[in-house]
């Protein structure tokens, strides 16, 4: 069976992969002192290297009012994870933030996203004890799962 993993990139992003209906691995991306931690993302998914993998991935774009240090060091982390993912043998899709969203009809705020994420999986944790909202996480398992209506021909 195919499994899919979904990726908001990002320091506060996150990774979910999904087989079938079940969320196998449904985190926030791992990051070490360097920023992204391609080696812990590596070893994630060398973890599921027995399957088919397939990895929708959230295309990196500069935001606004963005600094260029700021946009250097988010280009950085998305070559790492790309460059992870590639090494893992996963064959990567990159998805317009626009796209996926237009195609869940997911509006733009991050609760959104979080409320949403709670209503498909409902064990997934997509707070803190203190009430912070993990979008990342939450947009990953998004991403994800809109990874699997597009494999399966449903969007």
């Amino acid at each position: 069976m195919k499994m899919i993993i979904g990726v908001d990139p990002g320091l506060r992003g996150g990774i979910t992969l999904i087989s079938g209906l079940h969320a196998n691995y449904c985190y926030e991306m791992p990051v070490d002192e360097d920023g992204i931690s391609a080696c812990a993302l590596f070893d994630i998914v060398e973890t599921y290297g027995d399957k088919e993998l397939v990895a929708y991935v959230e295309h990196a774009q500069a935001m606004p009012k963005q600094g260029v240090v700021s946009v250097f060091n988010y280009g950085v982390g998305f070559g790492k994870m790309l460059a992870a993912l590639e090494i893992s043998g996963v064959k990567i899709v990159l998805v317009r933030p626009a796209v996926w969203k237009k195609a869940l009809k997911l509006p733009k705020e991050k609760l959104a996203a979080v409320e949403m994420a709670e209503r498909l999986h409902p064990i997934g944790v997509f707070r803190t004890e203190r009430g912070r909202l993990l979008d990342g996480k939450a947009e990953a398992f998004l991403i994800a799962h809109y990874g699997m209506l597009k494999e399966a021909g449903k969007i």
